[in-house]
């Protein structure tokens, strides 16, 4: 058997095994949420006050805050739009898909991810040029977290690319303020 074909058939049997966690127990989903997503909030709440206040004190250090927290938001950017491939059939089905619409709803979801990127990028951009790079990298963090969790009680496939759209758009946000803040120390 081919390899690319036995990584296919444990694929599918992981998106089954989540599907059938996620129908016997939606907490383990919102628990899964709040690990994922609390840290990043909860990091806002505290640091923000000293990033703010250390934004004219240039450091030489590569690991300084900005540098940290713009990494770590790029991983979970990633992060995010990698787990929609990995959950995708499983995810969609939930929400009421069937096998005959799932590659339909699932072209659907990502197309409005994608399609929030690129008028996040934009409307970030400016923001960020006239409010500053900092605001505009909690701003995002904010947005694309409460949009994640509201991802958790959605129900319809709509619903799901509704959600997915307001993602992207703080997924932009976060990619081009982190990497324009670092560019700038």
């Amino acid at each position: 058997m081919d390899e690319k074909y036995k990584n296919y058939l444990n694929m599918n049997h992981l998106n089954e095994e989540l599907l059938k966690i996620g129908k016997r127990n939606k907490k383990i989903a919102f628990k899964f949420l709040l690990l994922l997503y609390f840290p990043g909030l909860l990091g806002f709440l505290v640091k923000r006050k000293k990033l703010m206040n250390t934004s004219s004190n240039k450091s030489s250090s590569v690991f300084s805050i900005a540098v940290i927290v713009a990494a770590l938001g790029y991983f979970v950017d990633i992060y995010d739009l990698l787990l929609f491939t990995i959950v995708k059939k499983a995810s969609v089905l939930a929400v009421g898909a069937t096998d005959a619409t799932l590659l339909a709803d699932s072209t659907k979801i990502i197309n409005w991810q994608m399609l929030g990127l690129l008028i996040g990028g934009i409307v970030w951009g400016v923001l960020g040029d006239k409010k500053g790079r900092l605001s505009v990298l909690f701003g995002s963090i904010i947005l694309y977290s409460a949009a994640n969790f509201i991802t958790g009680f959605i129900q319809t496939v709509d619903q799901y690319a509704w959600c997915r759209f307001v993602a992207g758009l703080g997924l932009a946000g976060e990619l081009g303020a982190g990497i324009t803040l670092v560019s700038e120390l």
